[in-house]
């Protein structure tokens, strides 16, 4: 990886909604494009799929770095195992 790739990284933030916000919010002041998602234990692997899916669609960048936690570790995961239903 270049130097100018990682100055247009993005970073996806995955957090879990049964947490409170802590430091994974803080990674956010640190690049300069950030999409985040919620995954919440009481949602189905589905409603896990589309959120994923929906945030990620909005990334404009080639370079993306994934930072999850909790249920947003198995959110992630889900997403490319199988394709999420209407």
């Amino acid at each position: 990886m270049q130097s100018f790739e990682l100055e247009e990284m993005a970073l996806f933030l995955i957090r879990d909604a049964d947490e409170a916000e802590m430091w994974i919010d803080r990674w956010a002041v640190s690049y300069p494009i950030v999409q985040t998602a919620e995954a919440d234990s009481r949602q189905t692997v589905s409603e896990w799929q589309h959120a994923i899916q929906t945030a990620f669609e909005h990334i404009v960048s080639r370079n993306i770095a994934v930072v999850a936690h909790g249920v947003g570790v198995s959110a992630f995961f889900w997403h490319g195992c199988t394709k999420p239903t209407s």
